[in-house]
């Protein structure tokens, strides 16, 4: 064969081999084709299904920042932001908030949304929607020294009076600051309260807070009999019913008790000024807790967690804190 037969055997080689080479990329490219195709959600869309992923706790502490965050940047797919924008997100969140008076200087309201949309991108990670989560810079911002401190008993009288006699339910209103005085409870654990939870005969309250924590606190019988009296007056009728509930019988939101505190700063300049909410009330009561008790009970009797390593030694037992209730609020509790 000569040289010239030689050279065009070869490119006739070369010739099949490039065609078949051909036909594999063109099936690569069909296989690969559908998931180029895959579109990511945008914000608005994702967040039902980032909260649904959630536990009900985190999703009533959540859902709030990521619903006003979906009005601001929902139209926008999930990969088409950055850190950056959700840093100028999180200071239009401060910004905005610094303007209601009840939110100081909006910083609070800055690191929930912080917290919300590491979880939404934390969520997208995991549905394979983005590769790197762009919330895992975000810094809090730093909250300034607390000016929250326990009310005088002039203070809280006041403030009583004052939520009961504005309301246009006072029994309810009454109940709502009566429970938060005895057992420090923070808003969502108020709220969540059900019949199941009223213990009459241990004199008791089982309490379920932030992060699903959960917690029995003394309660006077006066207090767990006015509980189950007016849940059942007002239809609650399983184990499973929230206790406080409005006149027409359905449950109670968070948005009473944010029109309590605003009557209550409308008619007081000095809760105003202070921006006294639910939470004044509980670091009341752990104040007096802590002043009869010692640090340790208060720390139980908050629900805050072992803050050296002894006390998990050393556990606060039920009659400690029953003790330190009757010492503060009267009567002879039952341990």
């Amino acid at each position: 064969m000569s040289d010239m037969d030689s050279v065009m055997t070869a490119l006739e080689g070369w010739r099949a081999e490039l065609a078949a080479l051909r036909l594999e990329v063109a099936a690569l490219r069909e296989e690969v084709a559908p998931q180029e195709a895959r579109t990511v959600p945008t914000v608005a869309a994702f967040v039902p299904e980032a909260l649904a992923a959630c536990s009900r706790a985190t999703r009533t502490v959540y859902a709030p920042a990521l619903e006003w965050a979906a009005v601001r940047i929902g139209d926008r797919s999930l990969d088409a932001i950055t850190g950056q924008d959700l840093a100028v997100l999180v200071q239009q969140r401060i910004i905005e908030a610094s303007a209601d008076r009840r939110a100081r200087d909006g910083r609070g309201a800055g690191e929930h949304l912080v917290g919300a949309l590491r979880l939404l991108y934390h969520q997208a990670v995991l549905a394979g929607h983005v590769a790197v989560s762009p919330a895992a810079d975000l810094h809090r911002p730093r909250r300034p020294r607390s000016t929250r401190r326990d009310l005088e008993a002039t203070e809280l009288a006041e403030l009583f009076e004052v939520a009961v006699a504005t309301s246009n339910d006072p029994a309810l209103d009454e109940l709502i600051l009566w429970i938060a005085r005895e057992t420090a409870a923070r808003r969502g654990g108020l709220l969540s309260l059900r019949v199941q939870d009223l213990d009459p005969r241990r004199g008791a309250v089982h309490l379920v807070e932030k992060n699903g924590d959960e917690r029995d606190v003394p309660a006077s019988c006066e207090l767990v009999a006015a509980l189950d009296s007016h849940a059942r007056d007002r239809g609650a009728r399983d184990p499973e019913d929230r206790v406080l509930r409005y006149s027409d019988g359905h449950p109670l939101t968070r948005r009473r008790i944010e029109r309590l505190f605003a009557r209550v700063h409308a008619e007081l300049p000095w809760a105003a000024a202070l921006g006294v909410s639910m939470h004044w009330i509980r670091h009341t009561t752990i104040t007096d807790i802590e002043r009869v008790a010692g640090i340790r009970v208060a720390r139980a009797y908050a629900g805050h967690a072992p803050a050296e390593v002894t006390d998990r030694y050393t556990h606060v037992s039920w009659a400690d804190l029953v003790e330190a209730h009757r010492r503060v609020f009267g009567g002879d509790g039952d341990a």
